[in-house]
């Protein structure tokens, strides 16, 4: 592999094994004396060696599995949201119907809000679906309209049911409230860990840039391991043709397919295969999930993110050149069906 340089939080995964590798190659150089950064240069209180600089790289690998954990608890979070709008909105729309077929042009009626939107805010939602709620109770209290009380919906559906569904009293239970607490929650341990990795992150650079700096002076210019030094940066030049992929959920294997449209563009050397969990892609969070051979079929099947029906995965096919530059093709995303 071509040295990339740093271009993002998914590339220390592979950077750091980069300068763990050549770590090792320079302890073996140098015999009975192994590289040890200064505590000052590497701005750590004690001198660091190899081994350190594995744990540190170790402990960031754990962090990234973390936000991966907590970023399928978002989408799953997210889910549960979303199918209790969606049924709220359909037992809204019924409320909406029997209220004009059992009391038309009365103050009932007129008195509906507007039909709640998916796409509508959280106090849009809870102010609709609570004026709702209050209608249909004052309905139920009315025995002037001759008509069948207690009202209720499709399949006996109460009112009482409905201010369940909104705002639930029992401990535990799931409501319009409650899944917007838990989507917060979820949310705000999301944010959390990132800022706990990009410190991280932070901490291995400046390993590895001391690391650079010390290896420099420990052998003369020409000798093959300056000139195996992983780079930090990443490196100037041409980049690669960008690819197009089409991603679906493969039924016979249970996974999800991640095929190249068309054939691979001239002068890519590697085709590496990008994910997060959930339908939308942060590259922050992205994870190399492996690559697709160049001389094999132009496809990649995973599950990773598709433990538990109702799962989604967004990918993206990066392309690389022999001078390490890459360029990233569209996302698509798959969804194990329930």
């Amino acid at each position: 592999m071509a040295t990339i340089g740093i271009s993002g939080p998914s590339s220390y995964v592979a950077v750091g094994q980069q300068f763990y590798v050549h770590w090792g190659d320079v302890d073996g150089a140098l015999g009975s004396a192994p590289l040890v950064l200064p505590g000052a240069l590497a701005k750590s209180a004690t001198p660091l060696g190899r081994v350190d600089f594995k744990a540190i790289y170790d402990a960031l690998i754990l962090q990234r599995e973390t936000i991966s954990e907590h970023l399928v608890d978002l989408d799953l979070a997210r889910g549960s949201l979303e199918d209790m709008k969606r049924a709220l909105i359909v037992r809204a729309d019924q409320l909406h119907r029997a209220v004009r077929g059992n009391a038309p042009g009365s103050r009932y009626e007129r008195s509906l809000p507007p039909l709640a939107q998916m796409d509508d805010s959280e106090a849009t939602l809870v102010d609709a679906f609570t004026r709702l709620r209050q209608i249909w109770t004052k309905l139920n209290a009315d025995t002037t309209l001759g008509i069948a009380l207690p009202v209720t919906l499709e399949g006996g559906y109460t009112v009482e049911e409905f201010a369940t569904q909104i705002a639930p009293v029992a401990p535990g239970a799931v409501g319009l409230k409650s899944s917007f607490d838990a989507l917060r929650e979820v949310e705000g341990q999301v944010k959390w860990e990132r800022e706990v990795r990009n410190d991280m992150q932070e901490v291995l650079y400046a390993l590895m840039k001391a690391y650079r700096q010390m290896v420099g002076t420990k052998f003369l210019e020409g000798n093959a391991i300056l000139d195996a030094l992983p780079a930090l940066t990443p490196p100037q030049g041409a980049t690669p043709p960008a690819v197009v992929i089409a991603v679906t959920w493969d039924a016979a294997t249970m996974k999800a397919k991640i095929a190249l449209v068309g054939p691979v563009p001239a002068g890519v050397t590697e085709l590496e295969v990008r994910g997060v969990p959930g339908s939308s892609y942060v590259a922050d969070d992205e994870n190399v999930l492996g690559t697709i051979p160049l001389g094999g079929p132009l496809f990649f099947l995973t599950d990773t993110y598709h433990q538990m029906p109702g799962q989604s995965g967004t990918y993206r096919v990066f392309t690389s050149n022999s001078e390490g530059n890459e360029a990233g093709s569209n996302e698509g995303t798959a969804t194990r069906p329930l």
